[in-house]
């Protein structure tokens, strides 16, 4: 009877220390990113003589905006660090969204972040990393079958989210 008991005992203390464990594993982070496809107005922005004549300078005539933005608890405290999207690791810059829900008016009127009362960062796109995220075995594997994956510091380690598609919203054209 001690056998079982103690047994039984042993059993609940694994169990409850596996789930304290997976409970501090990784904040829970939820992604809402938009693609945006913009058209400059004007032509002759887009195409630039070189310094010499023959040198021709061609811009892309469509570009793709991303408009990215990540939820998290009020009082968790991230440090967003890099996002991969487009192919490529882009350093990013933070800024915090007091009232939600977001929502666009152009050119469609479009809810980007419901009303939430977690704490809201809108992850603003810099230059290319200049030296890319070493990504781990994981990593990898999302960065096949995902479009986006945002990297992020809390307590001091790097931790990863992915996020499979995009939600592409309308085209917008210069004018």
């Amino acid at each position: 009877m001690d056998t079982i008991f103690y047994k039984m005992k042993w059993s609940f203390l694994v169990i409850s220390f596996t789930s304290a464990l997976i409970a501090c594993a990784q904040p829970k982070i939820i992604i809402h990113a938009y693609s945006q496809q913009f058209t400059p107005g004007t032509i002759p922005t887009r195409d630039v003589v070189g310094e010499n004549a023959d040198d021709f300078i061609k811009h892309p005539a469509v570009i793709t905006n991303y408009l990215i933005y990540v939820e998290v608890d009020t009082a968790m405290q991230i440090t967003p660090s890099a996002v991969w999207v487009g192919g490529k690791w882009d350093t990013v810059a933070a800024k915090n969204i007091i009232k939600t829900p977001f929502i666009t008016e152009y050119p469609s009127k479009k809810t980007l972040v419901p009303a939430t009362s977690k704490k809201v960062y809108e992850i603003i796109l810099g230059d290319t990393l200049k030296q890319a995220i070493v990504p781990t075995a994981k990593v990898k594997k999302q960065m096949i079958d995902h479009e986006l994956i945002f990297a992020y510091w809390w307590n001091g380690k790097r931790y990863f989210a992915a996020l499979k598609k995009l939600t592409v919203l309308e085209p917008l054209e210069g004018m």
